[in-house]
């Protein structure tokens, strides 16, 4: 383990955080909130660079930038990751900011990238439509308007 993850180990552990060492760096939980941190080594320059910036931040602890994570989702390519990158996305992530990103630091994931921004945004519109009555149903098995809906699309008629 290199000394920067040794050193982040050892914070973890002071913060109540448990685990054990792994291969390639830690896998620590917080028993109280539930979290889970994995701590890796790395040889990927532009993953010392964003620990470098993230240990300029303010905080116990460095945390990598956003648009840093999903870069290494996305070249993890597990199929969690994937679906890590997903619901970034979903959940608000830029993905003007992470594409800028990548095309900076490692240009050969930008398709990969482009393909999660599709299903994000695919998945982020489909949402559960309410069927139609089928044809010669009974009237009470369908729905019908509130009195209040009816009320808005009556003033909006100018009725």
């Amino acid at each position: 383990m290199r000394a920067a993850a040794l050193r982040n180990y050892r914070q973890l552990l002071a913060a109540g955080f448990h685990g054990r060492r792994t291969a390639l760096g830690a896998r620590m939980r917080d028993e109280r909130t539930g979290v889970d941190v994995d701590l890796l080594g790395t040889a990927f320059e532009g993953d010392e660079r964003a620990l470098d910036r993230s240990r300029r931040a303010r905080g116990l602890l460095p945390v990598i930038p956003l648009a840093h994570l999903i870069l290494m989702k996305v070249e993890g390519g597990r199929s969690q990751d994937d679906a890590d990158v997903v619901e970034l996305l979903k959940a608000g992530a830029s993905a003007a900011s992470v594409a800028r990103y990548l095309h900076r630091t490692w240009p050969e994931l930008l398709s990969r990238f482009r393909r999660l921004l599709a299903r994000a945004r695919a998945e982020r519109k489909t949402r559960p439509r309410r069927s139609l009555p089928a044809a010669g149903a009974e009237p009470w098995l369908t729905r019908t308007p509130s009195a209040r809906a009816a009320r808005v699309r009556s003033a909006r008629r100018g009725r």
